[in-house]
């Protein structure tokens, strides 16, 4: 009997063996990272890259009037709080680990959100801010605004993962880059942004969430959906949180702050030339009197007051610290670290 090619179903298989070997790839990659990434003990390579500790900084004294207290929480997750007001961005607490990551339908670690909000005392959050929807920034979204009943602001996407969650659509806001949010004496807007540059296992830039989604759910499930950062004005201070480690050319031409939360994940294995137009189009172009490196850390590990550097060959964060380290020097910027739960207050009187 001759035998008939179907194409079509050629294809189909042909498609489908790309997409297996993908997973398989993306799984062995990460994977052959484990040693380094289970292997850092108790010491942290971030301090090694900061011999001067006049660099890591905790305040653990509340903040007073004007004044806005600072808590980083892990990726890009930050507790902002002037003593009336409260804002959350980008809440992952949960921080699952690497096998289960890649093997595993994740849920909310329910137990650890208690915990967290309850030692930080998340009782005024008046909005939930989430940059951008990728596990490590959206993942605790629905719990963390059902258990602090506030607010949630973000892409279709992020609203998407707060509806499935049960979140009530009178808590659900589309970010608006034209309007500014008011919250207390915080004045809040969206700029447009980029992600940083994705490598070949999370490179869905650009794509959606469209559909139904609940937990428990696949990491990869959590598309990027839009990136972006947030511009905080207070009285007469100004913060930029830039979660993304990427530029748009001309983007901030036009805003200058006082401190700028800057993301760095995702860049080390970047060329020279793209960390120097990144430092030139954020750094060069708000002109901030204090730099503040967030998204630095392994995510993969739980959250503690001595977390460690994503290891390589994942990123190579050691020498994106190092080049900040050095351009903040020559242009005479103050960098402080914040350290897992530790604090910064700023605009003391």
């Amino acid at each position: 009997m001759k035998q008939v090619f179907n194409s079509s179903k050629s294809v189909q298989l042909s498609q489908a063996l790309l997409n297996c070997y993908l997973e398989l790839k993306w799984g062995i990659v990460i994977l052959s990272s484990l040693a380094i990434v289970t292997g850092c003990g108790s010491s942290s390579p971030l301090e090694t890259n900061f011999c001067n500790t006049n660099y890591f900084f905790n305040d653990t004294t509340n903040s007073s009037k004007d004044s806005i207290k600072i808590t980083f929480l892990g990726t890009s997750a930050l507790l902002i709080d002037d003593g009336a007001t409260q804002i959350l961005t980008d809440p992952y607490f949960s921080r699952h680990g690497l096998w289960s990551v890649i093997f595993s339908k994740l849920s909310t670690k329910k137990n650890v959100v208690d915990s967290i909000c309850n030692h930080y005392k998340m009782d005024r959050i008046n909005g939930i801010f989430v940059s951008h929807s990728h596990y490590d920034h959206a993942f605790d979204i629905g719990y963390v605004a059902e258990k602090t009943k506030a607010p949630v602001y973000g892409s279709s996407s992020t609203l998407t993962i707060a509806r499935g969650a049960g979140i009530c659509e009178s808590k659900l806001n589309l970010f608006n880059t034209c309007e500014e949010v008011v919250l207390g004496d915080f004045r809040i807007t969206v700029i447009p942004a980029l992600h940083s540059p994705p490598a070949w296992y999370n490179n869905d830039i650009g794509q959606t969430i469209d559909c139904e989604f609940k937990q428990p759910a696949c990491a990869k499930k959590y598309k990027e959906g839009g990136s972006f950062d947030l511009l905080i004005k207070h009285k007469d201070h100004s913060i930029y949180i830039k979660p993304s480690a990427n530029f748009l050319f001309g983007g901030l031409d036009c805003i200058t702050v006082d401190v700028l939360l800057l993301g760095i994940g995702g860049i080390g294995n970047e060329s020279k030339k793209f960390k120097k137009t990144y430092y030139k189009e954020t750094v060069g172009k708000l002109n901030p009197k204090l730099i503040i490196p967030i998204h630095w850390d392994n995510f993969f590990k739980p959250l503690s007051d001595l977390l460690v550097l994503m290891p390589r060959p994942i990123d190579n964060t050691s020498k994106t610290l190092k080049f900040i380290k050095r351009k903040t020097k020559n242009d005479k910027k103050e960098l402080k670290i914040l350290q897992g739960g530790k604090s910064i207050i700023l605009f003391k009187d």
